[in-house]
């Protein structure tokens, strides 16, 4: 893809993106139809750490401040003084919660405003805290016992090895790299190199295959379309 290209590509995402910022409030981000249809109130959700990021990306692209201005706005609606965020449920261990936490990096490290080190304390508590199998494999939910999921490595493990290279020296890294061996170890189909959506170390589920714990299905959204080596 040559310049020209790339920049009609950009304009294309931003003329998108654009759209939907204009359309959302905190509240009610219109691109979380989760919640538009079951009619949720207003809580921490992966789905708008999917979309943040996003922001966060095209400010970075961009330096263009009503980026950045709406990633703070947004932010600052879910997160008090006390660092205490809007609709997290810790006792929940929900794998998805780490997901939108991604971006307070980003924001403190260009605010300086503590109450996001504080929030990234509290989603660092959860992580550390997060039941596991007995091979060292976190849950993806407190409700889930025994469950890995995919989806756990994308919402917990880049939020995890950031804090960790931030302000721990790296000394959990080893943890971190567990997680992706054992979905490597249990999860991957040696025919295809494609990895499950999810395992059950005990074997319980009811969709579990009673063999290899596996689920039945792939997964294709946590792939890039080459199978692990």
């Amino acid at each position: 893809m040559n310049q020209t290209q790339q920049g009609q590509k950009l304009a294309q995402i931003r003329t998108y993106l654009d759209e939907l910022m204009e359309r959302s409030t905190p509240s009610q981000p219109v691109w979380n139809q989760e919640a538009v249809l079951e009619n949720k109130p207003p809580q921490w959700s992966y789905i708008d750490g999917c979309m943040l990021m996003a922001v966060q990306k095209l400010y970075e692209l961009t330096g263009e401040q009503a980026y950045f201005s709406f990633l703070e706005n947004f932010i600052d609606f879910y997160i008090n003084e006390e660092g205490e965020i809007l609709g997290y449920d810790y006792e929940a261990m929900n794998s998805d919660s780490i997901n939108e936490g991604k971006v307070l990096f980003f924001l403190y490290q260009h605010t300086n405003k503590e109450k996001y080190r504080k929030a990234l304390d509290r989603l660092y508590q959860q992580v550390r805290h997060q039941p596991k199998t007995p091979a060292g494999s976190f849950w993806h939910k407190a409700i889930y016992p025994n469950q890995v999921w995919l989806d756990g490595l994308y919402m917990v493990q880049p939020f995890y090895t950031a804090y960790e290279l931030a302000w721990n020296e790296g000394q959990q890294l080893p943890e971190i790299m567990l997680q992706f061996a054992n979905v490597q170890k249990h999860m991957k189909d040696e025919k295809t190199g494609l990895l499950y959506h999810a395992f059950d170390e005990s074997k319980k589920a009811f969709w579990a295959n009673p063999e290899t714990g596996c689920s039945a299905s792939f997964w294709s959204r946590s792939l890039d379309g080459t199978p692990w080596p």
